[in-house]
């Protein structure tokens, strides 16, 4: 079990290193990332926004849909049937983690998604 002490002791021997090289950067964002997504944090605590009102209906609920996805990959085979709005939230978090570790990778994939 990951203990926040122990995420903080390696944030602030990160944050301290004088010349910091592409691997401490990377060791400082995933800590980051990690400390936040367990313990929480600023950027997830839910932001305040004024009330807003509409004429319109309650709104309408989407069914959950199903993922088709017929792939030989063992992510493919993963997520083929299941809830999307289960999957989004989880491939939110790795294209966050991507685009701190492996920028170059993310721009790519980015602009395949953007192509489609």
């Amino acid at each position: 079990m990951i203990e926040e002490r122990y995420l903080d002791q390696a944030i602030a021997e990160n944050r301290a290193e004088r010349n910091p090289d592409a691997w401490t950067i990377m060791r400082l964002a995933a800590d980051l990332y990690v400390k936040e997504r367990l313990f929480g944090g600023e950027a997830s605590q839910p932001k305040r926004s004024m009330p807003a009102y509409s004429m319109a209906g309650a709104p309408q609920t989407a069914a959950r849909q199903a993922v088709e996805f017929d792939g030989k990959s063992e992510f493919a085979r993963a997520i083929d049937g299941k809830a999307a709005d289960d999957i989004w939230p989880i491939m939110d978090d790795v294209m966050s983690v991507m685009a701190t570790l492996q920028p170059e990778l993310y721009q790519r994939a980015m602009q395949m998604i953007r192509a489609k």
